[in-house]
């Protein structure tokens, strides 16, 4: 398994959208073992006919060296400090570094099939076929010429351990920050202490199989399993923390993330639960099998395709239950942190504190509401589809149309310039907005449409030298002494509609 950076404790329900990559895609095999990135930035799959190169967009497969040594069954991808890869097949070690593949390992028979690698400065564990070896990096031939026998590697500590024949078959391998050694079986965990190898669990259950290891030191170590999900041994005691659970609750310090059989956790080892989960096994995701954090999203390794998980970046909100109607047309945050959320009808919607309420009804009889503007706290003007605009002050609605001053009933926008004046933006002009001595005046701006059946404009932008431009059907046209010029450049008209 793959794991991320640590992450703050945090509590998480967010939502993810998932793209699947198969051989529709140019995946030499749809079950795919083990993921990894290199120094250049590519992803490598691992899968049961060999190793494929993805740039996001295409897939290169190779399931063979320069040098026609058949790679097989890939099982784990491991990135070293400088992200060169090393890679564990059914057919032994390979290496990958400068855009080769090499092989680094004997081609004689099972006996060299790995499953998993643990990298440190000076020495590369082999968890594999029979049992566990030890390589000095010093030994290795990075040409590719000299090739190892895996079994002259093997650890002699490890043989003298009660395992014979296909028991001494080994998974895992992973290291506490004490640099205290753990291996596991298919059901059995190892600790390596005193120079020894010592059994110190043994899974009664011969199909709850050990996933993952997350030791934290020679004391305690965590580990997945297929059916019981995270188990904790802590000082020759273990436990089952969460079999199968799918909730999520606050969670005290650091964690790290790890894949399970029905998804992604966040788990945080000093509070011994999850503050995060990603359900896979909802998304039909078979056999999750490793897995790759870059950011914000995750690369997943399974049995159909490699999958790339998002975060969704919107979130959907069902206002059935205070509206009868499911379009709307405006939103606008306020300054008391609400958000309004204009709608047909005349209908505008509050949300505040995850709460959605009617902060008012019939605006405007029937038109949708368009535009909406916190002028001032408690005071919002709304422009509406074709029933003009209305002021809505301390809950009371004040409405205007043509008959009261405005250029048209119309309006998609509103905007204040810099001196504080405040204009309506729709079809055919703009409105200027004033009031004096507390009365509401407004300065209509006509625009004869030349291209287009209503002449709507969508949005203003305030020049450096205080010019008013608005863009819509009719292109670019800015307000100079009282009036609305069409702009044109290079003799031709700017077309550019804006919503």
């Amino acid at each position: 398994m793959l794991f991320s950076k640590s992450v703050s404790a945090q509590l998480s329900h967010q939502s993810y959208t998932y793209e699947f990559f198969n051989t529709s895609h140019g995946l030499p095999s749809s079950q795919v073992n083990a993921i990894a990135k290199d120094n250049k930035g590519y992803l490598w799959v691992g899968s049961t006919v060999g190793l494929s190169k993805f740039d996001g967009y295409t897939f290169n497969n190779y399931s063979y060296t320069l040098e026609n040594d058949w790679i097989g069954n890939v099982q784990i991808i491991k990135a070293d400090a400088k992200n060169n890869l090393w890679i564990g097949s059914t057919t032994g070690l390979f290496y990958y570094s400068n855009d080769t593949i090499i092989k680094l390992t004997q081609s004689l028979n099972a006996q060299q099939a790995i499953n998993n690698i643990l990298i440190e400065e000076d020495y590369v564990w082999l968890a594999g076929k029979i049992g566990l070896a030890k390589v000095s990096i010093h030994d290795l031939d990075f040409t590719g010429n000299k090739k190892i026998n895996i079994v002259q590697y093997l650890s002699k500590e490890w043989q003298v351990t009660n395992c014979n024949g296909n028991n001494k078959v080994l998974t895992h391998i992973a290291k506490a920050d004490d640099n205290t050694l753990y291996a596991a079986q298919f059901s059995k965990l190892f600790r390596f202490t005193n120079n020894k190898w010592e059994l110190i669990f043994d899974k009664e259950n011969q199909r709850d199989l050990i996933l993952s290891l997350h030791p934290v030191n020679k004391d305690q170590v965590f580990f997945d399993c297929a059916q019981t999900e995270m188990n904790e041994w802590n000082k020759g005691v273990s436990s089952i923390l969460y079999n199968n659970s799918k909730t999520i609750s606050p969670a005290i310090g650091k964690g790290f993330w790890y894949i399970g059989t029905s998804g992604l956790y966040c788990f945080h080892p000093e509070s011994k639960n999850s503050s995060q989960y990603i359900n896979t096994l909802n998304e039909d995701i078979y056999e999750p099998n490793a897995f790759f954090k870059e950011d914000d999203f995750f690369w997943v390794a399974s049995d159909n395709g490699l999958i790339k998980i998002k975060p969704v970046i919107f979130n959907h909100y069902d206002l059935s239950a205070v509206s009868n109607h499911k379009d709307f047309y405006s939103a606008c945050t306020i300054s008391n942190g609400s958000w309004l959320i204009g709608g047909n009808r005349g209908i505008v919607i509050e949300k505040k504190d995850n709460q959605f309420k009617i902060l008012q009804k019939n605006i405007v009889p029937e038109a949708e509401v368009k535009a909406i503007y916190e002028e001032e706290p408690n005071k919002i003007w709304l422009g509406t589809g074709y029933q003009g605009i209305a002021l809505w002050h301390k809950g009371k609605v004040k409405n205007f149309s043509v008959s009261d001053g405005l250029h048209d009933n119309s309006i998609y926008s509103f905007f204040k310039t810099s001196n504080g004046v405040l204009y309506a933006i729709g079809d055919y002009g703009i409105t200027r907005i004033e009031n004096k001595n507390q009365k509401i005046i407004f300065i209509p701006y006509k625009y004869n449409a030349r291209i287009s059946l209503h002449g709507s404009f969508y949005a203003g932008i305030e020049a450096p030298d205080g010019k008013l431009w608005i863009a819509g059907q009719e292109g670019l046209v800015y307000l100079e002494k009282d009036s609305l010029h069409h702009f044109l450049f290079n003799k031709k008209s700017c077309l550019s509609i804006i919503f």
